[in-house]
Parts: C-alpha cells; sequence; structure tokens
C-alpha cells in the first residue's frame, strides 16, 4: 500500500519540477555569495564594457583613428 501512495507523490512532484522558472531563480538568489557564476549574469556591465567598444563601427568609434 506505501508503494502506491510514493508513486502518485512523485508523479504529482514531476509538473513543478518541469518549470525551469521557478527552480533557477529560488536558488541564486538564497545564494548570491556561494554562486559567484550569478555577480557576472546580474552585473553584466563589467563583461559588456569591452565589448561594445569593437563592436562599434571604426567611423562612430573616436578610439580608432587608423581608419580615419
Amino acid at each position: 500500500m506505501m508503494t502506491t501512495l510514493q508513486a502518485t507523490i512523485t508523479q504529482i512532484q514531476l509538473p513543478p519540477e518541469q518549470t525551469p522558472e521557478q527552480t533557477p531563480i529560488p536558488e541564486p538568489n538564497p545564494q548570491p555569495d556561494s554562486e559567484p557564476a550569478v555577480e557576472p549574469d546580474s552585473q553584466p556591465s563589467s563583461e559588456p564594457t569591452p565589448e561594445p567598444t569593437p563592436v562599434l563601427p571604426p567611423e562612430l568609434d573616436p578610439e580608432a583613428p587608423s581608419r580615419g
């Protein structure tokens, strides 16, 4: 009888596990110090800073006098 009850509980917990939006949200929030990966995600301004510079064309980039 216990086996049947356990099987039903497992199936009921399957649907909520499929939600990938509720699973990663509660994890990085309570452990922002333990997981340093949350910092770069929350503060992408540190990494993209060097990216936008080369992304701009040589005409708009004042740091590219090579073409000017």
